[in-house]
Protein backbone atom coordinates (compact mmCIF):
# COMPACT_ATOMS: atom_id res chain seq x y z
CA UNK A 1 0.00 0.00 0.00
CA UNK A 2 1.54 3.46 -1.14
CA UNK A 3 0.73 6.27 1.19
CA UNK A 4 2.12 9.04 -1.42
CA UNK A 5 -1.65 9.49 -3.04
CA UNK A 6 -4.34 11.30 -1.06
CA UNK A 7 -8.11 11.13 -1.69
CA UNK A 8 -10.19 14.22 -0.34
CA UNK A 9 -13.62 13.80 0.12
CA UNK A 10 -15.80 16.58 -0.07
CA UNK A 11 -18.46 15.26 2.10
CA UNK A 12 -20.70 17.68 4.18
CA UNK A 13 -22.50 15.83 7.18
CA UNK A 14 -25.26 17.96 9.54
CA UNK A 15 -24.34 17.37 13.18
CA UNK A 16 -26.64 18.21 15.88
CA UNK A 17 -24.61 18.25 18.54
CA UNK A 18 -25.93 20.66 21.48
CA UNK A 19 -26.68 20.63 25.33
CA UNK A 20 -29.96 18.60 25.19
CA UNK A 21 -27.85 15.47 23.27
CA UNK A 22 -25.69 15.14 26.03
CA UNK A 23 -25.63 11.58 27.23
CA UNK A 24 -24.67 9.85 30.31
CA UNK A 25 -21.30 7.06 30.41
CA UNK A 26 -23.29 5.24 32.41
CA UNK A 27 -26.26 5.16 30.54
CA UNK A 28 -23.78 4.44 27.24
CA UNK A 29 -22.11 1.34 29.07
CA UNK A 30 -26.02 0.18 30.17
CA UNK A 31 -27.06 0.20 26.19
CA UNK A 32 -23.33 -1.46 25.01
CA UNK A 33 -23.98 -4.35 27.66
CA UNK A 34 -27.42 -5.02 26.77
CA UNK A 35 -26.43 -4.66 22.73
CA UNK A 36 -23.75 -6.66 23.09
CA UNK A 37 -26.00 -9.17 25.03
CA UNK A 38 -28.50 -9.27 21.82
CA UNK A 39 -25.92 -9.70 19.51
CA UNK A 40 -25.10 -13.00 20.94
CA UNK A 41 -28.62 -14.10 21.08
CA UNK A 42 -28.72 -13.35 17.17
CA UNK A 43 -25.52 -14.87 16.60
CA UNK A 44 -26.38 -18.07 18.43
CA UNK A 45 -29.83 -18.21 16.74
CA UNK A 46 -27.49 -17.93 13.31
CA UNK A 47 -25.21 -20.58 14.61
CA UNK A 48 -28.39 -23.18 15.33
CA UNK A 49 -30.09 -22.51 12.39
CA UNK A 50 -27.11 -23.02 10.44
CA UNK A 51 -26.50 -26.32 12.05
CA UNK A 52 -29.98 -27.49 11.71
CA UNK A 53 -30.12 -26.36 7.63
CA UNK A 54 -26.72 -29.10 7.35
CA UNK A 55 -28.41 -31.51 9.29
CA UNK A 56 -31.14 -31.41 6.80
CA UNK A 57 -28.67 -31.93 3.99
CA UNK A 58 -27.11 -34.89 5.19
CA UNK A 59 -30.65 -36.40 6.29
CA UNK A 60 -32.04 -36.12 2.73
CA UNK A 61 -30.84 -38.23 -0.09
CA UNK A 62 -27.30 -36.92 -1.37
CA UNK A 63 -27.26 -36.30 -5.27
CA UNK A 64 -26.57 -39.09 -7.26
CA UNK A 65 -24.01 -39.91 -9.66
CA UNK A 66 -25.80 -39.59 -13.20
CA UNK A 67 -25.13 -42.57 -15.21
CA UNK A 68 -24.52 -41.85 -19.19
CA UNK A 69 -26.31 -45.01 -20.30
CA UNK A 70 -29.28 -44.52 -18.73
CA UNK A 71 -29.54 -41.28 -20.00
CA UNK A 72 -28.71 -42.27 -23.23
CA UNK A 73 -31.72 -45.09 -22.90
CA UNK A 74 -34.01 -42.58 -21.93
CA UNK A 75 -32.76 -40.39 -24.98
CA UNK A 76 -33.17 -42.93 -27.22
CA UNK A 77 -36.70 -44.08 -26.03
CA UNK A 78 -38.05 -40.69 -25.83
CA UNK A 79 -37.00 -40.07 -29.53
CA UNK A 80 -38.35 -43.45 -30.57
CA UNK A 81 -41.73 -42.41 -28.73
CA UNK A 82 -41.90 -38.50 -30.47
CA UNK A 83 -40.81 -40.63 -33.91
CA UNK A 84 -43.94 -42.47 -33.38
CA UNK A 85 -46.40 -39.60 -32.09
CA UNK A 86 -45.15 -37.87 -35.86
CA UNK A 87 -46.13 -41.27 -37.85
CA UNK A 88 -49.26 -41.45 -36.35
CA UNK A 89 -49.94 -37.62 -37.13
CA UNK A 90 -49.07 -37.80 -40.45
CA UNK A 91 -50.86 -40.94 -41.35
CA UNK A 92 -54.07 -39.04 -39.35
CA UNK A 93 -53.66 -35.99 -42.05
Amino acid sequence: MNLDIQYIDGTKIEAAANKYTFVWRGSVEKNKVKLEEKLKSVIQDIEAQTHEDDMEIVRDELPQAIDSKLVKEKLSQLNARLKESDKNKKTAE
